[in-house]
């Protein structure tokens, strides 16, 4: 059986003042139709806290093969 190729996504999420935690729902197109994705961090929120004026996080992409 072949496998579509895997999607990779890049999600960030960030605050400046306040620290908040939060789950993903994502909706998903398949060829079955739309399934709903729930993201979270074994079982719990992802927990962020406030930036405080950092610089936000950059991400190296020249690993990845394609960005679209």
């Amino acid at each position: 059986m072949n496998r579509p190729p895997a999607i990779t996504t890049v999600t960030t999420a960030r605050t400046d003042r306040h620290s908040c935690s939060f789950t993903l729902r994502l909706r998903v197109a398949t060829e079955n139709g739309e399934v709903i994705q729930e993201v979270d961090n074994h079982g719990r929120p992802f927990l962020i806290t406030a930036s405080n004026g950092r610089e936000p996080f950059t991400y190296d992409f020249t690993k990845f093969q394609a960005i679209y």
